[in-house]
């Protein structure tokens, strides 16, 4: 009798029972990162705004104050008329309600702006005075 090429059931079904346990593990370790990397995502979405109007402020010689209370935040122009704004992802909120100023040459006081979400992760938008960048803490 002729040995015809290929794999048994029993081979394909033992491969496919250890692929399925090896998934297991890694849908477990994984669904660990996700609020973590939400969160850090938003945080980096919200600083490179605040760098926009940081820049929009100096460009447009006039002053923008960035308020932020909840899930939201918004940007309004120094005639109180709302120029943008925006929401965290789901379950992420601001630490505290606030607001940051950038006048006209684009300075603001120094600050931090913690953000949470509510598996407990927390991470820190950190505002200088006179650069346009932002640090994460």
């Amino acid at each position: 009798m002729k040995r015809r090429a290929g794999f048994t059931l029993i081979e394909l079904t033992v491969v496919l029972a250890v692929v399925v346990v090896l998934s297991g593990f890694l849908v477990l370790r994984v669904s660990g990162w996700t609020p973590r990397q939400s969160l850090n995502a938003s945080a980096r979405a919200f600083g490179g705004a605040l760098g926009v109007w940081r820049e929009r402020a100096r460009f447009d010689e006039t002053t923008y104050r960035v308020a932020w209370k909840e899930r939201a935040w918004s940007v309004t122009s120094s005639a109180d008329e709302r120029v943008s704004g925006g929401t965290l992802g789901f379950g992420q909120t601001f630490e505290e309600a606030g607001e940051l100023v950038f006048d006209r040459r684009g300075v603001a006081d120094p600050r931090a702006i913690g953000l949470r979400h509510k598996s407990g992760d927390r991470v820190a938008v950190v505002v200088d005075a006179l650069l346009s960048g932002v640090k994460y803490e």
